[in-house]
């Protein structure tokens, strides 16, 4: 007897992606082949080691249109991020006596929590920009924020991982420099690299760009700090002189390799992968709609907002990612109950047994009874029209259950 489970529906390409076949590829001499030699090494495996560290780098360059010697390897974007708003922020107190930090109200928990860290540690007064109901940051608010001679780093996002929205950055840096040039500009662009063009130029030359390769289909644990303007700041890792002697430690060579490679994947087909995945999140929010209105009924979409900004020419967005939020629902318990079915994720979380919306949708001041019923999708290079087709008829009738429930209002006070 032959099994009718369908296969899995993955629709979380925000939270990670798997590894390109052409990564795999070029990076697998550098793993489990013959190419296994320290790029520190005179000899011949250590050449050819330097030689695929160097040409990654320069993959990377390209993709930002930035000079090689700008490109720092890291473990990702977590030891990027530490560096960048760390390194920053004691090299400016240290040159200036600078210690005003300033980060946007939809920057990743790792960002809050470096800043927490900087303000009860060390000392650092750090401020949080607010945004407009789409996420979004505007320069003119960044601009009055600035403290002349005081503010040493302002670090604000890039792309948006929940609902989507893409910061004017270049837009920002211009603000901040108006202010005063000393000032540092970080920026978070994780979750843009295929999603989004992305170069140094399109930025407005920040000072610093975090990136991460398992968001783009290179593999977990690596990632890159660029200095495009080439700003001075402290270092993390201190050892043999690695990375130009700033960022210490044996390269990872294989990981730096796939990192490079899906780097010169995004440079040379990312108008093919925007068009995809914006081609199938049209699908998807119109068979979503469909899905839910047949199995909840003619009314049911009214329960239904979308979060995403996907209308407004003045807000550009990633170009997979889909934001909703069903009134009166529990998004997370919806995602748990879709388990082996599709993988999506919700705008709130569950601790101990209480459902607490995530800060991006607060921001953004939606109200609890939305907020906590949101839904993310984000698709794929590799998701095909059949799949979103087969997870909107499933996430509807798992909606449209929950709908049928009934909606306690004082549940979400």
């Amino acid at each position: 007897m032959t099994s009718s489970v369908e296969p899995f529906v993955y629709l979380d390409y925000n939270a990670t992606t798997p590894v390109d076949p052409e990564v795999v590829t070029e990076l697998m001499p550098y793993l489990g082949g013959k190419e296994f030699g320290n790029p520190s090494s005179s000899h011949l495996k250590g050449r050819h080691a330097h030689t695929a560290v160097d040409m990654a780098r320069g993959r990377v360059a390209t993709l930002l249109g930035c000079d090689e010697t700008s490109v720092f390897f890291t473990s990702g974007a977590t030891e990027s991020l530490n560096w960048a708003i760390k390194g920053a922020a004691f090299q400016q107190r240290k040159d200036s006596g600078r210690n005003h930090i300033l980060i946007s109200a939809v920057e990743h928990v790792c960002v809050f929590n470096i800043v927490k860290w900087l303000a009860s540690e060390h000392g650092f007064d750090c401020e949080v920009c607010p945004v407009d109901s789409q996420g979004r940051v505007d320069p003119l608010k960044v601009k009055s924020l600035i403290r002349p001679g005081k503010t040493a780093l302002v670090s604000i996002q890039h792309g948006n991982a929940e609902v989507g929205t893409v910061e004017p950055i270049a837009e920002i840096v211009a603000a901040v420099e108006e202010v005063d040039s000393n000032v540092v500009v970080h920026t978070d662009a994780s979750q843009s690299a295929g999603k989004y063009p992305l170069s140094v130029e399109s930025l407005g030359y920040p000072d610093l760009i975090t990136l991460a390769g398992h968001k783009f289909y290179a593999p977990k644990g690596i990632g890159a700090l660029v200095t495009p303007s080439g700003v001075t700041i402290e270092q993390l890792m201190h050892g043999g002189g690695q990375e130009f002697g700033e960022r210490c430690g044996t390269e990872n060579v294989p990981w730096i390799v796939g990192f490079g490679k899906a780097c010169e994947l995004v440079h040379n087909n990312l108008s093919v992968y925007m068009d995809h995945m914006s081609s199938l999140r049209r699908v998807l929010l119109e068979a979503l709609k469909e899905a839910v209105t047949l199995e909840a009924g003619p009314t049911a979409w009214e329960m239904i907002c979308v979060n995403t900004p996907l209308n407004d020419p003045t807000c550009p967005v990633l170009a997979n990612t889909l934001s909703i939020s069903v009134k009166g629902i529990q998004g997370a318990d919806v995602v748990k109950e879709l388990g082996d079915k599709v993988g999506i994720s919700a705008g709130s979380a569950c601790h101990s047994g209480e459902h607490v919306m995530s800060s991006v949708l607060k921001a953004m001041k939606v109200e609890p009874i939305w907020g906590l019923g949101t839904l993310r999708f984000s698709i794929g290079r590799m998701t095909t029209e059949e799949e979103v087709r087969r997870a909107t008829r499933i996430v509807a009738r798992v909606i449209a259950k929950h709908l049928s429930d009934g909606v306690e209002e004082d549940t979400f006070q």
